[in-house]
């Protein structure tokens, strides 16, 4: 085999020397043999064995993770979505293996071999090839080929025997979980774990939460449409199908009109029923974990009103069963008035110089008809000199009263016009810092903001 390393026989050497290298050099290409024989089939079965590889950069994330509320009878649960990102052609998925943790029957989990289905990017891969007793899942892939960029897996349960207060999350648990090959290079991807997707838990049927959206702007003018409550609805658990809204209130609405509105757009108009105004609904679908806002606004006569939701006429769309409110809801308090003083602050500047400076700048004007302006009270603390009033920015000849931290205009008799009029204090601040804001002293839509002004 190594003759050619050999000298001719004709020169008389000694050859010890040449033996020990021809040994040498044989075993060198032997060691070198089997590595390759170990290496190339460890390749072919070791995850470990292809370090030296250049494989995929693959990023795995969970789509979800929150927890859900659903009924019993929800015919399909998305119950699991996570995506693969993949940045080579020529990646195969070989093997999922899913972990159910959670509180359920023996009856369910045997189930889930007919009824748990894995799909990926839309098209089903296949059912449960494999499950144990410690609750793992396996799911035998056939080496399925995913996409540049995002691979989007759901696990979709498509029937269920589950039970009121089941409990159940999937997850991948470990970095095993997960058996991806490249160029006949099987290898374990690197994620963050556990990745665990929503976690379930289940009612007999859905149920309604109300959040109230009113503000504090109370006082209302009759005889015209204005807002009268406003509202926010959530089902939790299943769609659910509003039939009815039942409002009640403590004064007479025989010649009130009455809408309710969804998004600013009038669903229904309220029936007067027994005092109580009685909203239909055509099935207004109210899906799960998006809510819904309601207005409710009408024409009324001058006066006091309350309003109340006290129930709601609903079914749920999956377990058929009547859903009602559990208890009466309170939706606002409101003054209904012919006519009233509208007050805005404007803004100032609220520096101070040592000549006389803008400190209050107020906006007024009358709804419904024109209304006299008696009086106007102001906190405030610093010191004052040469206190002004201008009027639409004239000075007007006002007296004005300064006790107990208490600024006072009174006995104008200033008649506001419906289109309004600005009023402003005008004073030297003989002090670094000044505090001043209007007071409610029965004057409507208050409070208003508070001035600050400083050197």
């Amino acid at each position: 085999m190594f003759d050619h390393l050999t000298p001719i026989k004709d020169i008389k050497i000694k050859k010890a020397r040449n033996k020990v290298i021809d040994l040498a050099v044989y075993f060198f290409l032997l060691i070198w043999a089997i590595f390759l024989g170990v290496f190339s089939n460890l390749a072919n079965h070791s995850p470990k064995a292809i370090a030296l590889a250049t494989l995929p950069d693959i990023s795995i994330n969970s789509l979800g993770g929150e927890q859900k509320i659903v009924s019993i009878y929800t015919p399909q649960l998305n119950l699991f979505n996570f995506n693969i990102e993949n940045n080579k052609e020529g990646t195969e998925l070989n093997k999922l293996r899913i972990y159910l943790n959670g509180l359920y029957s023996l009856e369910f989990y045997n189930s889930l071999e007919d009824n748990l289905k894995l799909y990926a990017n839309g098209t089903q891969l296949g059912n449960i090839s494999i499950k144990d007793k410690q609750g793992y899942l396996s799911f035998t892939n056939n080496n399925y080929p995913l996409l540049l960029g995002d691979n989007y897996f759901s696990l979709i349960l498509e029937s269920n025997n589950l039970t009121v207060n089941d409990i159940i999350q999937l997850s991948l648990e470990t970095k095993e979980d997960i058996i991806l090959s490249y160029n006949n290079n099987i290898f374990y991807p690197s994620f963050i774990h556990p990745l665990e997707g929503s976690l379930f838990s289940f009612l007999n049927k859905g149920y309604l939460d109300i959040y109230n959206l009113n503000t504090n702007n109370n006082i209302q003018l009759s005889k015209t449409e204005i807002p009268l409550a406003s509202f926010l609805i959530a089902s939790t658990g299943e769609v659910i199908n509003l039939k009815e809204f039942i409002i009640s209130s403590d004064s007479e609405l025989d010649n009130s009109t009455f809408y309710l509105k969804n998004n600013d757009t009038i669903i229904s108009t309220g029936q007067i029923i027994n005092n109580n105004i009685v909203f239909s609904l055509d099935n207004f679908k109210l899906n799960p974990h998006r809510d819904s806002s309601f207005q409710i606004t009408g024409i009324l006569e001058e006066g006091e009103y309350s309003f109340s939701l006290i129930d709601i006429i609903a079914q749920g769309f999956f377990s058929s069963q009547d859903i009602n409110l559990k208890q009466e809801f309170f939706l606002n308090k409101l003054n209904i008035k012919n006519s009233f003083l509208s007050f805005s602050s404007q803004d100032i500047d609220n520096t101070t110089n040592e000549d006389q400076n803008i400190i209050y700048n107020l906006n007024i004007k009358s709804l419904g008809k024109e209304v006299k302006l008696n009086s106007l009270v102001w906190d405030f603390k610093g010191t004052l000199s040469d206190l002004k009033v201008l009027i639409d920015n004239k000075y007007q000849d006002i007296e004005i009263d300064l006790k107990d931290n208490k600024l006072s205009i009174e006995d104008i008799d200033l008649i506001i016009p419906l289109t309004g009029l600005n009023l402003k204090l005008e004073a030297k601040v003989l002090e670094d810092y000044l505090q001043i804001y209007l007071l409610e002293n029965n004057i409507y839509n208050l409070p208003l903001a508070v001035n600050i002004l400083k050197k």
